[in-house]
């Protein structure tokens, strides 16, 4: 039996951002996920909006925890080098 890690990557807009750009964020993230792992999303988180702050979620599944270290690298990586990425924020939940 195959043991499967998961996470989610949890992106979230700051108050003053603009949600479109929260939304082409999380689709450039869920591009380059998809090139090493499952992904599914990205999705609007179940509290989506609070005080004008937007949230997506990421799903993510593989095989080994270490891809999903590697993929978190990636992300980190694309949003330094993006101005866009300068209101957006990022929380990782591996397990």
């Amino acid at each position: 039996m195959r043991s499967i890690t998961g996470g989610c990557f949890i992106i979230h807009q700051s108050a003053s951002g603009d949600e479109a750009v929260l939304d082409e964020c999380a689709e450039m993230a869920a591009r380059r996920l998809r090139e090493s792992a499952e992904c599914i999303g990205p999705v609007p988180a179940p509290v989506y909006k609070v005080n004008d702050i937007y949230r997506k979620i990421l799903y993510i599944k593989c095989e080994k925890c270490a891809i999903l270290d590697q993929i978190r690298g990636q992300i980190e990586t694309l949003a330094a080098a993006d101005t866009k990425w300068q209101a957006v924020q990022i929380q990782y939940d591996i397990s």
